[in-house]
């Protein structure tokens, strides 16, 4: 995405103007509701990350009305969902969402950083 290469490029200011457009544009879509939720989570605001999902922390409970999903929305929502939960201490549902990740990704590098990311909390 194309805040991410301005992040990546270190014109981070742009990156979360990008951000912000586009949570203000698209307020239902979950790649950006996770990457602004990201933004939240760096920033140490967890109440307002609760608000922005509206207490509902499942695909199943954000999206009703879907009765399936791709593996990215599991890339994304996922590994956002264990960074949370284990930032705010609740390790029974950080380790529930990498287990869950486990299942469905095959990317080593990103459960083993996880898992260390748990470890560490």
């Amino acid at each position: 995405l194309i805040d991410s290469c301005y992040f990546s490029m270190d014109q981070i200011k742009k990156s979360f103007e990008i951000l912000f457009l586009c949570i203000k544009k698209f307020p239902n879509e979950l790649m950006w509701k996770t990457k602004y939720a990201e933004y939240l989570l760096r920033r140490g605001e967890y109440d307002k990350i609760d608000k922005l999902f509206n207490g509902k922390f499942t695909l199943q409970e954000l999206y009703p009305e879907k009765t399936m999903f791709s593996i990215i929305d599991i890339e994304v929502f996922f590994p956002f969902m264990v960074q949370y939960f284990a930032k705010i201490k609740k390790l029974d549902k950080a380790f529930l969402y990498l287990q869950g990740l486990k299942e469905f990704v095959s990317n080593k590098e990103l459960i083993e950083d996880l898992e260390q990311y748990i470890v560490k909390k």
